[in-house]
């Protein structure tokens, strides 16, 4: 009976080492906050007031002094978070976050998922090494292989895919608010503004802008096999498809160039010559000259008209006369 209950005493003692928690391994502190369950070698080691955490691996969590309402999950998972900042997030994977000394409402998975970053705040980055060396950042979703690796701060940002975000870009972005890159590689030029890149390859590398594909990649509205750049296949025939809000019949025209605008019997549009001013001007100029001849012409063939009357009527008189 002594053996047991000596057993019993020590199964108890390796386990519970505060209030409403369960720890699996002891913590540096012997205040280690309440209602955390903390489980690995070193997990949690220095917690101090932590509350209502989650906290599974090798060294998980191992600074996670006063974070509250997180998951930690993995081999040095989050270990640096020694701020009370630290709240409200999801840690999964080898070394995710592990320099972070503030950050809220976060969801990060992958090894070394946001590595090297120091401020995190409302951010979902998924992938292996996806913003690793990212120092701050905020409400971005990286979500992909190495999305956005190569920036060290990014804003409000969306990079999807493999390399989404950084791809091969030459020299390297670092820098970025608002940008939307999704595809394999699709990525914008350093330091920009609400631009966007979509499909594999893709690049933008001006603020305010939207670019689909790369150089090789033809656009189809309302088709499915777009044989230009863009092709756009109208709802109804003898349409176009497209309208010029600001560009109407009403607008100021330009002086024209001699060449216009037209399509070619597959719809492609050309560019064709058309008759500048100038031409215009002197057919102009020969229509009102052959205008005025036909003029004079009418004027004299009144004239003759009205003197073979007055011949007639002056023959009838003598005519009359000799009666």
């Amino acid at each position: 009976m002594k053996k047991l209950v000596t057993g019993c005493f020590l199964l108890w003692g390796s386990f519970a080492l505060a209030q409403n928690n369960y720890v699996a391994t002891s913590p540096t502190s012997q205040t280690p906050g309440g209602n955390n369950t903390i489980v690995g070698i070193s997990a949690g080691r220095s917690v101090v007031d932590a509350q209502r955490n989650v906290i599974l691996g090798n060294e998980a969590g191992s600074n996670a002094k006063s974070s509250r309402d997180n998951v930690y999950l993995g081999y040095a998972a989050a270990p640096s978070d020694t701020s009370k900042n630290i709240g409200e997030s999801v840690y999964i994977g080898t070394e995710v976050a592990f320099k972070m000394k503030k950050g809220q409402r976060n969801v990060l998975i992958g090894f070394r998922a946001a590595g090297n970053a120091n401020l995190m705040d409302e951010s979902i980055i998924m992938g292996y090494n996806a913003g690793s060396n990212l120092g701050g950042g905020f409400g971005n979703t990286l979500i992909g292989e190495n999305a956005a690796t190569t920036y060290t701060g990014l804003l409000r940002s969306v990079c999807i895919g493999q390399l989404a975000g950084s791809g091969r870009v030459t020299p390297s972005p670092k820098t970025g608010d608002k940008g939307t890159y999704i595809g394999f590689e699709a990525a914008g030029a350093d330091n920009l503004d609400n631009a966007t890149a979509i499909g594999a390859g893709a690049f933008v590398s001006l603020s305010n802008s939207l670019i689909l594909g790369n150089t090789n990649v033809n656009v189809g509205i309302g088709n499915s096999a777009p044989r230009a750049k863009l092709e756009i296949t109208a709802v109804s025939a003898n349409q176009s498809g497209l309208r010029f809000t600001n560009l109407t019949s009403s607008s100021t025209a330009t002086p024209s160039n001699g060449k216009v605008l037209s399509v070619n019997t597959q719809g492609d549009v050309i560019l064709t010559s058309g008759p500048d001013l100038s031409t215009i001007l002197s057919r102009l100029d020969a229509v009102e000259k052959l205008n005025t001849a036909q003029k004079q012409q009418i004027a004299s063939l009144q004239q003759a008209n009205d003197d073979l009357k007055k011949r007639v009527e002056k023959l009838e008189g003598q005519r009359i006369q000799k009666k």
